[in-house]
């Protein structure tokens, strides 16, 4: 741990990143145990760190943006700077806690885990999209016992959460059994539907440059060529 990282200059603060000025403490529900943090702009954010391997946190920021960009229910997202007083201070320490660029999603208030029996609660629409946005991504990572998926049930309201294992060399659709939405796979890629579903994803690629640029720099240093293959697999022709 860093004690003596600076603080970056005001300039720093600008196309969705923040300051944390407060951790509250660890999500005990989520595996990973994200702190949940105060920001500046006065909202909460379950915050991800981590001391080596920072692919996840780019992951996370390249398909939340991505979700954003093609309109799905996603929190929204910023890259937070943990101050070392506070990382040094904190009670929390016990899972890879370290100051400096971390990913940040904002928390949905009084949103629960996804529950499979809600699926068809869910608009089908909106279903074929989140599989075909995953199947485009690589992310496996949408199970039924743990789907990252929030529900907001009085709204019928899905949220999209937790990217950090897609991009991954893994397609959906070796894996399809797996997908809490598996059983929309065949009528998603049909025909016109098919159609309508590539160029839905289409439009998401027109993003996929501004949001890489807004990465920071510590969370490349070791990253070799992965964003060129980040590039390669959202390029490729899809069912």
């Amino acid at each position: 741990m860093n004690s003596d990282l600076p603080m970056p200059p005001d300039s720093a603060f600008a196309g969705g990143r923040l300051l944390i000025t407060e951790i509250l403490g660890r999500e005990a529900a989520s595996i990973l145990r994200p702190l949940e943090c105060l920001a500046a702009d006065g909202n909460r954010y379950f915050i991800k760190s981590r001391s080596s391997d920072m692919l996840p946190l780019v992951c996370e920021w390249v398909c939340s943006n991505l979700a954003h960009a093609l309109g799905l229910r996603c929190p929204p997202v910023c890259i937070a700077w943990l101050p070392a007083p506070l990382v040094n201070e904190c009670i929390y320490s016990d899972y890879d806690l370290v100051p400096g660029w971390a990913f940040g999603s904002q928390a949905v208030e009084f949103a629960d885990t996804f529950p499979k029996a809600a699926t068809q609660d869910v608009p089908v629409l909106e279903r074929q999209r989140l599989l075909a946005f995953d199947h485009w991504i690589n992310n496996s990572d949408r199970r039924d016992a743990n789907p990252n998926l929030l529900w907001l049930a009085p709204e019928k309201a899905l949220w999209v959460i937790d990217h950090h294992l897609t991009l991954s060399a893994i397609p959906v659709r070796d894996v399809i059994e797996t997908h809490i939405f598996r059983k929309d796979w065949q009528e998603c890629w049909d025909g016109e539907n098919g159609d309508a579903m590539r160029a839905w994803l289409e439009t998401g690629k027109d993003h996929l440059e501004s949001i890489l640029a807004k990465l920071p720099a510590e969370w490349l240093k070791d990253s070799g060529d992965f964003i060129e293959k980040i590039r390669i697999l959202l390029s490729r022709p899809l069912p």
